[in-house]
């Protein structure tokens, strides 16, 4: 009895410490495996997690986020994009990263796209970035001459009067996003005609613009928009138009190169 006793309790000693041998052996393995930044072997790997949003703190799903490793993130080699689409909860989540900085996209339909150019994330870190889309319209267009024949390779461009506070990147932690680039965001939006004369623009948010129309031999035609809601197809006819030649210069009579007139 006591040999018998003994030897159940010698096998228990014994078959304990392989059973955990063996789990901790497949834990490694799922770990190693988990992710892009594991398969390197990088134990530092980050978390960054994308909660898309509404200006009225509605969630946002099936939204596409995509982020984008810059020079500094990763392996040299590694820099495709990763994408993800946002659950019901407008949740986005990204793991096992390289630590270092990436470009962060935002897209919804019926929404303007949203770009950050600088997601930094430290070694390890656990991230989250709370990003608001605000709705957008349609802007396009047929670039015509007086008899209504087509233009190609026509400019147009819009400029907000008044930027929005939304184009502004909110106050974030200086380690998730440190600069941001919107579109229009302190510029314009510009696109040329193809064939047809046609032409149109990303999805834009309400508000005032400044439409400019211009192409070679003809004169630019300037007017304001007020975008409330979708607008019908525009037709813009340029007039015939010549050139005005000159030289810009400082107060001292220097001539300034690279100015824009």
């Amino acid at each position: 009895m006591l040999s018998s006793v003994g030897n159940r309790r010698l096998e228990d000693f014994v078959g304990k410490p392989r059973q955990v041998i063996i789990a901790f052996f497949l834990f490694s393995i799922s770990r190693v495996t988990s992710g892009p930044a594991a398969l390197t072997g990088d134990r530092s790997s980050a978390t960054l997690s994308v909660e898309v949003r509404t200006e009225g703190s509605k969630p946002i799903p099936a939204a596409e986020v995509e982020i984008t490793p810059t020079a500094a993130a990763g392996p040299a080699g590694a820099a495709a994009p990763i994408r993800k689409s946002s659950g019901k909860d407008g949740q986005v989540l990204f793991e096992d990263l390289h630590s270092g900085r990436y470009r962060l996209q935002a897209s919804a339909k019926g929404y303007v796209r949203r770009s950050l150019s600088s997601v930094l994330l430290p070694a390890g870190a656990r991230q989250s970035l709370t990003v608001e889309l605000i709705p957008g319209f349609n802007l396009a267009g047929t670039v015509t001459d007086p008899s209504g024949k087509a233009i190609e390779k026509a400019e147009a461009c819009v400029i907000p009067e008044k930027p929005r506070q939304s184009f502004e990147e909110r106050p974030q932690p200086v380690s998730v996003a440190e600069t941001s680039k919107d579109l229009l965001a302190g510029g314009r939006a510009c696109s040329t005609s193809g064939p047809g004369g046609k032409t149109a623009f990303p999805l834009l948010p309400r508000g005032r613009y400044r439409l400019t129309v211009q192409a070679t031999n003809f004169a630019p035609l300037v007017r304001t928009l007020e975008l409330n809601g979708p607008l019908p197809p525009q037709q813009w006819r340029l007039q015939a138009g010549g050139g005005i030649e000159g030289r810009l210069l400082d107060r001292e009579d220097h001539g300034v190169a690279q100015a824009r007139v």
